[in-house]
């Protein structure tokens, strides 16, 4: 095949952008009439701007791109030339985006994701940036086998206002509201305006805690707006449809995001929730599937926004084909709260007699109480947060005291197992079981369980064997005698 030229309108797009970075400037001398020395940072913006669109034009004039039977291949660069390209067995996904700017001229950004992550991951991704829509429909039919129409499969998520609460509540609100504020003050002493000179006449004779308060609500009401207006321009008409064989999501507002991620590789969900969205019933939803992180340069495995567990649990269901993610897990046994409260106790004594030097004995009366309140609740969370089970070809389990993520894995994907015992659980009969697995964070660990009951849940595996090797420092095989008489060969 021949080699291509990105589209001519990406000129367009440049001139563009060069002629909105000068406005600033234009407003500055023009309107406001400052002088050079106090309109610097317009001219910083005028000179940045520019030179972005003349790089971004020289991009256009040297790249090429192509697709053979075999991979994707790009080459470009004016003083220094490179060539990079992807083997098409190794794409993992493919995804379509379009600012604001590329939408006016009607272009796309086409990104092919090998999946790579780590010390290449940033340039494991080839962007073609840009073609036009027709052009980004023909890649997508080329690499994934679809035509890129619009969304007419199985819908199996939308967008629904009632998310926007869900993402307004946060303890980040607080920071978004006074980095906006901050850059506010900037702006304004850009203009000739002091807002913190205004502020401060404005508080004389109020009390210092009545300045906190209003200052901290302030703060609040700018960030939760902010966090409104990102969540709105991300997520606009989220659809999460099934759509020949690919989970596409489509989403935003100024900036259009579509990406397609094949199915045959997903391999489960994961559902985390916060302690205090757990208490708001809100979780967030990635997808355990191989070749895509969280941190992919094509959207990640992320499948949904941040919204109600119910909505997360729904969508999981009709993903994997089953409610595995509603169903009861089975807790561990009581050993494992006995373990997590004797850990609680010990941190706050160590806590208390490292306090100690620094205070008097005094303190311990009520340092300590104070400290054991803490762990011992911190404790109790971690317990109730523990659990497992296996469902419908499905390993499903529960963790994290803060963080609570429950991971549904099939068990054909685990490729392996890890059971390791320290020598507080070998005492009390409790083994911490790891499943590996090529796809997602790798590994999927079940803590705490009865040691008996890892025969069972290694066995559900259908081909899994484990036996402890005679090096490993394993529990008393009186306290492990199903697993290590051995476990059943599994069925032909």
């Amino acid at each position: 095949m021949t080699w291509l030229r990105l589209d001519r309108k990406v000129v367009a797009v440049d001139l563009v952008r060069a002629a909105a970075s000068l406005i600033p400037t234009a407003v500055t001398a023009g309107v406001l009439g400052l002088e050079p020395g106090d309109a610097w940072p317009a001219l910083a913006v005028a000179v940045i701007g520019v030179t972005r669109a003349a790089a971004d034009l020289i991009r256009w004039a040297t790249t090429r791109y192509r697709i053979t039977d075999e991979r994707v291949e790009m080459r470009g660069g004016l003083f220094v030339r490179g060539e990079r390209w992807i083997a098409r067995d190794r794409i993992r996904s493919v995804s379509s985006d379009a600012r604001l700017a590329h939408r006016l001229f009607g272009l796309r950004v086409v990104t092919v994701g090998a999946g790579l992550t780590g010390v290449a991951g940033s340039t494991a991704a080839l962007r073609i940036d840009a073609v036009s829509v027709e052009t980004a429909r023909r890649l997508h039919q080329m690499l994934d086998g679809d035509t890129h129409a619009p969304d007419t499969g199985q819908v199996l998520a939308r967008f629904q206002p009632s998310w926007i609460f869900y993402n307004v509540l946060s303890v980040w609100a607080v920071f978004a509201g006074a980095a906006l504020l901050w850059g506010g003050y900037w702006l304004g002493r850009l203009f000739g305006y002091d807002a913190f000179e205004h502020a401060r006449r404005l508080a004389d004779g109020v009390a210092p805690l009545w300045i906190v308060l209003i200052a901290a609500l302030a703060f609040t009401i700018v960030g939760s707006a902010g966090l409104v207006v990102g969540f709105v321009s991300a997520n606009w008409n989220f659809r999460l449809t099934r759509v020949a064989g690919n989970l596409r999501t489509t989403q935003g507002l100024l900036r259009t995001n579509t990406v397609d991620r094949e199915e045959h590789r997903v391999r489960g969900i994961q559902i985390r929730e916060p302690q205090v969205w757990r208490w708001l019933g809100v979780a967030e939803t990635s997808l355990i599937t191989t070749g895509v992180s969280l941190w992919s340069a094509t959207g990640g495995a992320t499948i949904l926004p941040r919204g109600p567990v119910t909505v997360a649990r729904a969508t999981a269901a009709e993903i994997l084909g089953s409610d595995v993610l509603s169903r009861p897990l089975r807790r561990p046994p009581r050993a494992a709260l006995r373990r997590r409260l004797v850990r609680a106790t010990v941190q706050a004594a160590v806590a208390t007699v490292g306090w100690l030097p620094f205070g008097g004995p005094l303190d311990a009366i009520w340092l300590f109480p104070a400290l054991l309140a803490v762990t011992t609740a911190g404790a109790v969370l971690a317990y109730r947060s523990l659990g497992h089970a296996v469902h419908d070809g499905y390993l499903v389990v529960r963790a994290g005291p803060l963080t609570r993520a429950t991971a549904a894995v099939q068990l054909r994907a685990v490729i392996g197992w890890r059971v390791r015992q320290s020598f507080f659980q070998r005492r009390l009969g409790l083994a911490t079981v790891t499943a590996a697995t090529a796809a997602g964070q790798g590994a999927y660990t079940a803590h705490d369980i009865a040691a008996t009951d890892v025969q069972g849940l290694v066995a559900a595996a259908g081909r899994a064997k484990y036996r402890p090797a005679p090096s490993c420092s394993m529990a008393d095989p009186a306290r492990l005698v199903p697993v290590a008489r051995g476990l059943p060969e599994p069925p032909e």
